[in-house]
């Protein structure tokens, strides 16, 4: 779970627009990866064996989304993703190259380990 101040974040930030967002992750690469996806109260872990496509149900508010090989906890690309002003968001990512990026929605990504407003992380 999140060490830093997570519910003053998730309320400044928390959207209103939609009740559900459907997260569409697709892996451009061969490589094993697994996606961390933390929120208030809620972790999950979505693993890529290859390229593919998964598919994740998020309630409206802020996510830690971490990208890292399977069995590794150290990140190639992390972020900040806010969820809740549309009913769809599609992430594709590559980790020969380690990029990320957001589709319907590209104001919802945050790139990197800080927080918008905390100058601290936490």
């Amino acid at each position: 779970m999140l060490r830093w101040h997570w519910d003053t974040w998730q309320r400044t930030y928390r959207p209103a627009l939609v009740e559900a967002t459907i997260l569409e992750l697709t892996s451009l690469d061969n490589n094993w990866t697994t996606v961390w996806i933390e929120g208030i109260n809620t972790a999950q872990e979505v693993s890529f064996t290859g390229n593919g496509v998964q598919t994740v149900y998020l309630s409206p508010g802020a996510y830690r989304v971490r990208f890292s090989p399977i069995l590794n906890d150290d990140s190639w690309q992390s972020g900040y993703l806010v969820v809740g002003r549309t009913n769809r968001l599609r992430i594709t990512f590559d980790q020969n190259n380690e990029s990320v990026q957001v589709f319907d929605d590209p104001t919802a990504w945050t790139p990197g380990d800080r927080l918008p407003g905390y100058p601290d992380g936490r």
